[in-house]
């Protein structure tokens, strides 16, 4: 008897650390379980957020910097790898092309920066616009899966002016 509970406890113990290798999620539009990239496709060991390639569109992570330059010498192979494997990618995010304000194109010598993001405008008039409310338009943008650049550093202003005095 005494086997049997340990053969059956060392079973529960391989069910749920093969679970836990597997992020799963339920897509509500779909129906269908989403299995989330836990492992990275070429060392396979766990994934780190901070290494990642875009590829048509879809997000692949790594376990370190020099698997990404594996990747990148076969991208069509690793993407079918974790496909098949039943893994759902993450969809890349989008740069930003449009303005928020009039949906006309970014000219980039017109921006805010609001809380580490940097929103583009098509011109001097909408920067004047995002400037009254630039959390609004940092979740509009977001919500639509767009990525926001980062700000260089503290020496812009929310202008795109640089408020160093000049020498």
């Amino acid at each position: 008897m005494r086997s049997f509970s340990a053969a059956l406890v060392l079973a529960l113990m391989l069910c749920a650390l093969s679970a836990a290798a597997t992020v799963q999620s339920t897509d509500a539009a779909a129906g269908k379980a989403v299995t989330s990239q836990t492992m990275c496709p070429i060392m396979h060991g766990k994934i780190d957020k901070r290494y990642y390639a875009d590829y048509q569109g879809k997000r692949v992570y790594f376990c370190c910097p020099a698997c990404i330059k594996e990747f990148q010498k076969d991208p069509a192979k690793y993407v079918k790898q974790l496909e098949d494997s039943g893994v759902t990618l993450e969809k890349a995010p989008t740069p930003q092309t449009a303005c928020p304000v009039t949906g006309d194109k970014i000219d980039k010598n017109y921006y805010v920066d609001y809380q580490g993001k940097r929103i583009y405008t098509c011109c001097s008039g909408c920067v004047e616009e995002v400037k009254k409310d630039p959390a609004k338009y940092v979740k509009q943008l977001e919500d639509q899966g767009i990525a926001l650049e980062k700000t260089p550093g503290p020496a812009a202003d929310s202008t795109g002016v640089c408020p160093a005095p000049a020498k």
